[in-house]
């Protein structure tokens, strides 16, 4: 992977392109993606630091710790907890779950964000590499529990989701039929993976 200083020639460069959103996960490079561009932004003048939308997820274990991995609510504390810390911020605009845990249930995962949520350590949460059997367990949990007309941030869209794409600012959103917004980033997204800088353009 890059080194730091290539890290952070590459986030100046995005930023140079008018990219705002950064896009990472806690286990990319053992949590140096996330130290990085923490380091980053604390370097860089407010007006850039304020209109940078930090996005990060959980799933995998940061230091490969086999067993420590999954969706638990203790462990989606202690996560996020380690993700505020190498990032510096007090509140992470977008906190995703890397992937379904079929170990745990889904409204004890949905339950944990939500606290999150209300005690402003998270603006907002959603899925990542999920298809439409998750999302329609969304679906039934919402229905069932106190989250009506809570959205759900879906990174990776699916098959088998029916999405009607309308335009809201910088973002063209596809809300299914399951009423969960598939956020698609109208301008470049950067991402730096292991370390590794991965840029994704989706056009509405």
């Amino acid at each position: 992977g890059e080194s730091r200083e290539e890290a952070f020639a590459i986030m100046d460069a995005a930023s140079e392109l008018g990219i705002t959103t950064f896009d990472t996960a806690d286990a990319y490079g053992g949590g140096r993606s996330e130290t990085w561009i923490g380091e980053w932004r604390r370097a860089k003048v407010s007006e850039v630091r304020d209109r940078l939308v930090l996005a990060t997820k959980v799933f995998h274990s940061v230091e490969g710790v086999p067993g420590d991995v999954g969706l638990a609510p203790v462990r989606i504390r202690r996560a996020v907890e380690g993700s505020l810390r190498r990032l510096g911020v007090e509140r992470i605009d977008l906190y995703l779950t890397h992937e379904p845990d079929p170990d745990t249930p889904l409204a004890d995962t949905l339950d944990v964000l939500e606290e999150l949520v209300r005690e402003g350590k998270i603006g907002a949460y959603g899925g990542s590499n999920v298809d439409a059997e998750h999302v329609r367990g969304y679906q039934f949990v919402q229905s069932s529990g106190a989250r009506a007309g809570q959205s759900y941030n879906v990174k990776t869209g699916k098959s088998g989701l029916s999405e009607r794409v309308y335009e809201t600012g910088d973002t063209a959103t596809a809300q299914t039929d399951a009423g969960v917004d598939v956020a698609r980033q109208r301008r470049d997204m950067a991402s730096l993976r292991h370390g590794r800088k991965a840029t994704e353009q989706i056009r509405p």
